[in-house]
């Protein structure tokens, strides 16, 4: 029997829903938009898009009840996907503004982009390099934070600005985060996209 074709994109209230809806529309994905835990709907994956601040990000998602899904969904087996703030949520915590807890899928922490490198927030088009061709390439970034994985097999990209090396993706079992944004990457962009919400990268 053929995998659905339902995505399941968290609204918390942090994140362009219709961007990524459309995208993923665009690559015959059928969305589901969920913005509470008693709307939960089941499917192979869900994706948690996101721009803002990390602090409010989590309490968002806790306030709605999207925590628990979403540990049980991975804990099921599910996939994830994390977009930008999205992916940052995937780590155990984050500085920015406070010490905040994050989702805890993938170990780690998120970490400032350093102001004295290269103007921060980093707002642009930017190459990831990795082993895998699909998530190598040009991507458009947003952001003032990067991902920290705290184990090297976790990182599935890594990206530049001003010199300044960044992790550009993480991956750890079925759960993936990317710090740019695929929806707004154009052509390239869009086959990632459909490749981490189908499985096949």
């Amino acid at each position: 029997m053929a995998e659905s074709r339902d995505v399941v994109v968290i609204d918390y209230g942090a994140g362009n829903l219709f961007s990524i809806s459309r995208a993923l529309e665009s690559v015959g994905r059928d969305v589901r938009v969920v913005s509470s835990g008693e709307e939960w709907v089941q499917a192979p994956t869900v994706v948690i898009p996101g721009v803002g601040a990390f602090g409010e990000g989590m309490r968002n998602l806790a306030g709605r009840g999207l925590v628990q899904p979403i540990l049980d969904h991975v804990d099921s087996g599910g996939r994830v996907v994390g977009i930008c703030l999205g992916a940052q949520l995937l780590l155990d915590s984050s500085p920015e503004f406070g010490t905040h807890d994050g989702l805890g899928l993938i170990p780690g922490a998120a970490q400032s982009l350093d102001p004295t490198v290269a103007r921060v927030p980093h707002v642009g088009w930017a190459c990831a390099e990795s082993s895998n061709s699909d998530v190598s390439g040009w991507f458009y970034f947003v952001h003032s934070f990067a991902l920290a994985p705290s184990r090297e097999d976790s990182v599935l990209a890594t990206a530049s600005h001003g010199g300044q090396e960044f992790v550009a993706a993480i991956r750890m079992g079925r759960v993936t985060g990317v710090q740019f944004h695929p929806e707004k990457s154009g052509p390239r962009g869009l086959r990632l996209l459909e490749g981490l919400v189908n499985g096949s990268i």
